[in-house]
């Protein structure tokens, strides 16, 4: 995979939440996330994001919060701050 195949899942994601297809959504941005693991932390920070979004966008507060606080686990581990 290329970053474009991440970029790809992400838009696709982000027009499904616009279009009110969650569970679409959470799918590609879930690939993103596999694909991003490949990449550096802002990858998986941004797919992160996308299915938080997602989740809250459909009234899904509490893993709304459960990804917030994942997210917020991997910015600070040992080595990312360098990585922004």
């Amino acid at each position: 995979f290329t970053d474009i195949d991440y970029w790809i899942e992400i838009i696709r994601g982000d027009i499904c939440v616009l279009e009110e297809n969650y569970q679409k959504a959470l799918e590609y941005y879930n690939g993103a996330l596999k694909i991003s693991y490949r990449f550096n932390i802002k990858y998986t920070l941004r797919s992160y994001h996308g299915i938080k979004a997602t989740y809250k966008k459909s009234g899904n507060y509490e893993k709304a919060l459960m990804i917030t606080k994942r997210m917020n686990s991997r910015k600070w581990k040992k080595g990312y701050q360098n990585k922004w």
